[in-house]
């Protein structure tokens, strides 16, 4: 007797869970008839809702499904008063952006720089040094392109490839008189860095302190006493030992160019050697060594900063560039929604919250070109140095070395984001 009762009572149980489910799944369903009506016209507002209800609705049997049925008509009617002021918008307002974030806008990038037609805009870019700098490599890379195009379209260009390759020989040393000395900025970037220290902190709080709290812009501004340290700066620990890295590299690709350019004028030869063959093998031998060492370094101070670019750019368009986007859509979407309400209203003028939005978002566009433009510059070196003698990682897995249009395209393009950046930007007017 017991286990028949402890059965029905489970049998009600079920019933009236399943009742319940059926109820809010029903509720669930007016609620989306009520909001897909409300965006109809007044005139077809009733039509609407005897098209729309569900056939839960008209072909219920059961004394519950009516009695559902008369509830939910009973609330529909003050519903629709009560939700057509806020609901629509509450819905809009949910909606994310149709399109994506972008890969880069071209045109804010380059609305900030003067026009290539200016003469004095070239003539301030070629008086720094990295500006000429990259303005000789633009001009030995499009000469060593030109002698690899003369070489394959036919033998009678061959004089006209001599002249490409001897010119990008000089212009090759040339460029090396303008490293001279470079090695020392790199090292005083590193101390600027205060790496160690930094490294410090980090480990002392994650290995030591790891509940400790780790906000750097707290630990600046409000110190907790005189043993406890103060971060060294707020950025990211990843982007500090990529960036040390790629400096590190930079330094030894200067230190060891440096020692190349200076051997190859024959200021570092053994004169206790009698034979001038000797010692031009010796000095061959050590201009190969030291640019092998700068290759190798600047390959891995390369890979270094390819890692961050991309994750600096990655990281950018998530947390900064689309979270901007989806508030500029909410701020044109309540716009459109107000002025659909209001008739006084015309939707021409935009709020100061809209105004604020769209200037932060044309801001970080055109921060994110100079992301994209740093990654695009380390692909670049990526591929250029890998093909460099002291690497060689073509040769090494496929036997032959990487193709000669692909590397100097490779090369232009590296040269061409440095002289984006060094191009003079538009004058401000007051």
């Amino acid at each position: 007797m017991n286990k028949s009762v402890g059965f029905m009572s489970n049998d009600n149980n079920n019933n009236r869970k399943k009742k319940k489910k059926k109820k809010n799944e029903d509720d669930k369903k007016v609620e989306d008839r009520l909001k897909k009506s409300i965006n109809n016209t007044e005139g077809s507002s009733s039509e609407s809702k005897s098209q729309t209800r569900s056939p839960a609705f008209t072909n219920a049997d059961g004394a519950e499904e009516k009695k559902d049925e008369i509830e939910h008509d009973s609330c529909e009617k003050p519903l629709v008063g009560n939700m057509a002021s806020w609901e629509p918008q509450k819905e809009m307002e949910e909606e994310l952006p149709p399109s994506s974030v972008p890969i880069v806008s071209l045109s804010h990038g380059l609305r900030n720089k003067e026009s290539i037609l200016l003469l004095q805009s070239w003539t301030a870019l070629v008086l720094t040094l990295d500006g000429r700098d990259k303005a000789t490599k633009l001009l030995q890379y499009t000469t060593r392109l030109l002698a690899w195009w003369w070489k394959g379209t036919s033998n009678r260009n061959n004089n006209k490839v001599k002249r490409c390759l001897a010119l990008k020989a000089s212009l090759t040393i040339s460029r090396k008189a303008f490293r001279l000395g470079r090695s020392f900025i790199e090292f005083h970037k590193l101390q600027n860095m205060v790496l160690f220290r930094t490294l410090a902190w980090y480990l002392k709080r994650q290995l030591f302190f790891p509940t400790a709290a780790i906000n750097p812009v707290e630990n600046l501004s409000q110190p907790t006493g005189e043993e406890e340290e103060e971060i060294p700066s707020t950025t990211p620990l990843w982007k500090i030992i990529g960036t040390a890295i790629k400096t590190i590299g930079l330094l030894g690709f200067w230190a060891g160019d440096n020692i190349s350019f200076v051997a190859s004028s024959g200021a570092l030869d053994n004169f206790q050697l009698e034979s001038s063959e000797q010692r031009l093998a010796q000095r061959k031998a050590l201009q190969a060594k030291a640019s092998a060492f700068a290759n190798r370094a600047y390959f891995a101070g390369a890979l270094s900063g390819l890692m961050v670019s991309l994750r600096s750019y990655l990281s950018f368009r998530t947390d900064i560039m689309q979270p901007l986007i989806q508030q500029v859509h909410r701020c044109t979407v309540r716009n459109n929604v107000t002025a659909a309400t209001d008739p006084n209203n015309n939707g021409d003028d935009d709020s100061d919250e809209m105004k604020e939005n769209k200037l932060l978002l044309d801001k970080a566009k055109e921060k994110q070109f100079v992301l994209f433009l740093a990654l695009v510059k380390s692909c670049a070196d990526v591929m250029v140095f890998s093909n460099n003698p002291g690497i060689d990682l073509w040769k090494k897995h496929y036997g032959r070395n990487m193709h000669e249009g692909f590397h100097c395209l490779c090369g232009l393009v590296s040269a061409s984001t440095v002289l984006y950046n060094k191009f003079p930007n538009v004058s401000k007017k007051e």
